[in-house]
């Protein structure tokens, strides 16, 4: 095969193997700058994948870095939410949360001697992993057993909060508050997280 090419060679002139020689140079250059610029691309794209790879191990590193803090802060908080949990009304659902405070508001006004008119539930709201409920108490009766109600409710074993507070005489006329004798209706709410309410946080 070599020896028919070289043959061919010899058969060919001057001028024909310098055009042979001169294609052949072409086709070289060609070649290399297309496979020269190719290969530079492939480079440059090797380059930019292992800078993107780079980047991410450096973030997933102060990921890890920051994962044992995150977990104490965590293990903190469940801690604190153990603590609170058992503060917070009992009942596997809001309606039997809010038959359980209305018992509980009932009770301490017949201690205090305090007149229940009405008890009315306002509904429950979403409060982070639980349900928060609000009861309306209408009562009547005297300003110092009032204030008492609402001091045991305040500090009573759960987390309760006062949305709102009406005192009025029983004539219908806004009272001073020094008048602790004085006859009054009351219109007190309520509220409190329901301790069987909470949701999974994944």
């Amino acid at each position: 095969m070599i020896a028919r090419l070289q043959a061919l060679w010899a058969e060919r002139s001057a001028r024909e193997r310098g055009l042979v020689i001169g294609a052949v140079v072409i086709l070289g250059l060609v070649l290399l700058r297309y496979g020269l610029g190719l290969y530079l691309v492939y480079v440059e794209e090797l380059q930019q994948r292992a800078d993107f790879l780079a980047q991410q191990a450096e973030h997933l590193t102060r990921i890890a870095a920051r994962v044992p803090e995150a977990t104490r802060q965590r293990e903190a908080l469940e801690q604190r939410l153990a603590e609170i949990v058992p503060q917070l009304l009992p009942g596997d659902n809001p309606q039997l949360a809010a038959a359980v405070l209305i018992e509980r508001i009932n009770t301490l006004a017949q201690q205090e001697q305090l007149q229940v008119l009405s008890t009315q539930v306002m509904g429950e709201q979403p409060a982070g992993p639980f349900r928060r409920i609000m009861v309306q108490i209408m009562l009547q009766g005297k300003m110092a057993e009032v204030a008492q109600l609402i001091s045991a409710l305040e500090f009573g074993p759960w987390r309760l909060s006062m949305a709102a507070l009406e005192l009025r005489r029983l004539q219908g006329i806004a009272i001073d508050a020094n008048q602790e004798d004085a006859g009054v209706n009351v219109m007190l709410r309520v509220g409190g997280l329901v301790r069987g309410s909470a949701q999974p946080t994944g």
